[in-house]
This record gives C-alpha cells, structure tokens and sequence, in this order.
C-alpha cells in the first residue's frame, strides 16, 4: 500500500506540468488556439487529433468558439490506476505467498514440538512402566522374605513350646522321684544305701533339672528377643512397603491425569 501511494504521488506532479503546459499552448486574446495541440490516446488507447472525427472540425471546437485542450490529465490518471491495479497485484501476490510460508514455517515447528512432547511422554510412560515392573518385583521379593521370616518365627514358637513341654515333663518326673523316694521311705523300704543313691539320684536330676532349667529359660528369653526383633523388622518393612504403594499410586494417578488432560 505504501508503493501504491508513492506512485500515485509521483504522477500526480506529472500530471499537473502537463495541464499547465497545455494551458499555455491553449487560447490566447479571441478567443484563437496559439501553438500545435497534440494527439491525445483515448480510452481505447488510440491517438486522436482534434478534427480527425468524420464530422470535422466542428466535434472539437466548443459552443463559444473556444477549441477544447487534450485530455492529458485523463490518459495519466488512467495510466496511475492500470499501474497502480498491476503493482496491486503483485503486492497481493507477494503477501499472499509470505503468508503461505509463514503458515507452513509455524505449522512445521508446531508439528516438531508436538512430536518432541509425544516422544518425551512415550519415554516418560515407558520409564514409569518398568519403574512399576521393577517396584512389584521389588513387592514380591520382599513379601516373600516376610513370609520366610513369618514361617521361621512359626519354628522357633513351636520349638519354645516343645522346649516348655520338655521342661514341664522333667519337672513332673522329679516330682514322681520325690514321691517314689517318700513312698519308699514311709514303707520301710529304705536301705541307708539306697537311700543314699536315691537322695544322690535326686540331687543329680534335681540340679540336672535346674540347669535344664536355666538354660531354657536363657535360650527361651534369646528366643524371644530374636522373635520380637523380627516383629519388629516385619512390621518396619510392611509400613515402608505401604508407604511406597501409597506413593506409587499417587504418581499412576497423576501420570493419569496428566494423560487424561
């Protein structure tokens, strides 16, 4: 539009020149033309005189007898606008095709970053899914060793038990013992030798007893810092285990969301 407004411009001034050197070659005192006037083109294009029509010189000259100047301003003007029409054009053409460029420059990157952004998702969603793999191999593995520890624990109570039930059984045999050596001493049975080996018997599985029972009693009291030790460690592991579940699934949902959006 600016190109358009400069040419306009610069013929205007043309224009006018020409006017003012027709003015002058144009009547001067009567009313009679002085100096030649010029062919001037027409609409179509084509040079006319003044007289060259069929009906003479009459079809030029005015009513007061006043000959009429070339149109000049007219064939300029008309010459302004084909020449603006054709720079139109052009200027119409050139903005059209930087348009189209500009639109497929944008579409291009638009594609490229959506591409990128796909790409980085796709990467991002694979990660996740082996960081999910690997998590409830990780689960897996870990619940086993509960289980493991859970069926070891199981072992060493039974065996407390068993140890419980050994204890009570030597407890109850001393006691058969003493009841035996007190019901051989009421009947008269009592030989100062055999009571003698029975009081030595006595004594023997009596402190035999005892040291049984000392040291159930330590392997029992070990036994059970071992068994509350490992509920302990079972309880720690099943509260981190929780607490990574808890976290794994905050992220899946807001991988979710994220894809959702």
């Amino acid at each position: 539009m600016r190109r358009m407004s400069s040419s306009s411009a610069v013929n205007q001034p043309e224009a006018s020149k020409d006017e003012r050197s027709d003015m002058k070659s144009t009547q001067k005192g009567n009313g009679q033309s002085v100096g030649s006037v010029e062919p001037v083109a027409n609409m179509t294009g084509h040079s006319e005189t003044p007289g060259s029509h069929t009906n003479g010189p009459s079809s030029d000259i005015a009513l007061d007898g006043e000959a009429t100047v070339p149109d000049k301003n007219m064939q300029s003007l008309i010459d302004t606008m084909v020449h603006c029409q054709a720079l139109l054009k052009t200027t119409m053409a050139q903005y059209k095709g930087f348009a189209e460029d500009m639109l497929a420059t944008v579409k291009k990157e638009n594609e490229h970053e959506v591409t990128q952004e796909r790409t980085r998702a796709e990467v991002a969603l694979a990660d996740l899914a082996m960081s999910k793999l690997q998590r409830e191999k990780d689960i897996k593995g870990h619940m086993e060793r509960i289980n493991e520890l859970q069926e070891a624990l199981d072992t060493k109570t039974r065996e407390a038990s068993q140890a419980a039930k050994a204890l009570e059984s030597a407890n109850n045999k001393v006691e058969g013992l003493q009841f035996s050596l007190e019901a051989a001493a009421k009947k008269g049975l009592g030989h100062q030798s055999h009571a003698k080996r029975v009081a030595r018997e006595k004594e023997e599985l009596r402190d035999k007893a005892e040291s049984d029972k000392r040291s159930f009693e330590r392997d029992l009291a070990s036994r059970m810092v071992r068994i509350k030790s490992l509920e302990a460690t079972i309880e720690t592991m099943k509260r981190q285990k929780e607490r990574e579940i808890k976290g794994f699934r905050r992220r899946k949902k807001g991988w979710k969301s994220f894809w959702q959006r």
